[in-house]
């Protein structure tokens, strides 16, 4: 689907809607800086944001960007509070504009606005991350959105999958770590570790093992990156034995499924039936039963097993809500990104995301309905 025209100040009336459905559902508003520390996101962002960063540098050497999303600026905001240094929940919603780099034949726009939501702290994850997804579609619907589609995932389970793996082979802790940085790295992991056969003798003397890597060095087409990247699968191939081919063969049935979420379930547990994964399915059953407390039934949502890789922050429950292949909203857990931010303590967090410019060029009726 081709990125919608923008109409400004329709965009400004239903980013300004959503905003304030956010704080009468009880998040106070903040506001954070445009420019933001360079390292933070170069760290933390992930893969797909990090490539598309407006980077720059100021007279006394300090490095920047311009914010390509406003959920780390929110957590720093909250380290920088009084309930961020306890630790203590917390309810925040934001609304203005980030930037991300795209082309100049790209119809997407590198400015944007955004308006989300996130919950700091808590005592009970599971109705936190319902809290979260039902007041993501409740604003949506109460906007004017009524047809759109969601996704759900939890990466919970995979890393539930990678434990089990890891009590049989040393490969499970590998494709775990894998799993959460790049999508494309972790396929060619996977792959290598199911392979049978150990390195030919060729294969360990050749041109490209002997030779040192330098900066310049383009060999048969290969940039110097692909070529570490090979030496680094070598290495790995060396010192692990095969992936055992039923383990292997269950993994990547595993990250096929994709169905209405009661189908799904059932699929997961026929493919890892040889796997203790009950607690991370218990989880899902849970949240699944206090969204549809709070009027949300998942019985038409979809849930995809390898849904919200991309974005290196998220640890667990991802969601994402969509008119064709435009995403209009979308959210999930990052349980580990305040500590690694400077916390000294572990803090849960779960929040979402809006796109006010595509929701109100694909729903011209967008907020009309709420009061002014």
């Amino acid at each position: 689907m081709s990125v919608p025209s923008v109409d400004a100040p329709r965009v400004e009336n239903v980013s300004f809607a959503l905003a304030r459905i956010l704080q009468e559902a009880g998040y106070t508003p903040v506001s954070t800086p445009i420019l933001q520390p360079l390292e933070v996101f170069l760290e933390y962002a992930g893969e797909d944001i990090r490539k598309r960063l407006y980077s720059v540098a100021d007279i006394g050497g300090g490095e920047h960007c311009l914010r390509p999303d406003l959920t780390i600026p929110t957590c720093r905001h909250y380290l920088a509070s009084s309930n961020g240094a306890n630790g203590a929940e917390a309810r925040l919603c934001y609304r203005g504009d980030a930037f991300r780099y795209h082309s100049k034949n790209s119809p997407k726009p590198s400015q944007f606005p955004q308006v989300g939501a996130e919950y700091f702290g808590g005592n009970n994850p599971i109705e936190a991350d319902a809290e979260i997804m039902a007041l993501a579609i409740d604003g949506l619907r109460r906007l004017g959105c009524e047809s759109f589609e969601m996704e759900i995932g939890d990466l919970h389970l995979f890393d539930a999958l990678a434990e089990s793996i890891g009590k049989i082979s040393p490969w499970g802790e590998r494709l775990r770590q894998v799993f959460h940085r790049s999508e494309e790295r972790f396929d060619k992991l996977l792959q290598l570790a199911r392979e049978d056969s150990r390195p030919t003798r060729r294969e360990t003397s050749s041109k490209d093992d002997a030779e040192p890597i330098s900066a310049d060095m383009v060999l048969g087409g290969r940039s110097v990156e692909e070529i570490r990247a090979r030496f680094e699968e070598r290495a790995e191939r060396r010192s692990l034995p095969p992936l055992p081919e039923d383990i292997g063969a269950m993994l990547e049935k595993f990250l096929c499924i994709r169905a209405p979420f009661p189908r799904a379930l059932k699929d997961i547990r026929t493919v890892a039936k040889a796997i203790d994964i009950a607690p991370a399915l218990e989880r899902l059953e849970q949240r699944a039963e206090c969204l549809r407390k709070q009027g949300i039934d998942l019985k038409d949502a979809v849930f995809s097993a390898g849904f919200g890789r991309r974005l290196g922050y998220y640890t667990g429950f991802v969601f994402e809500a969509r008119v064709g292949e435009m995403q209009i909203a979308a959210g999930g857990r990052y349980d580990h990104l305040l500590q690694a931010l400077g916390s000294e303590r572990k803090i849960p967090a779960v929040g979402f995301a809006a796109r006010p410019d595509r929701i109100s060029a694909l729903f011209p009726e967008a907020a009309g309905r709420l009061e002014p």
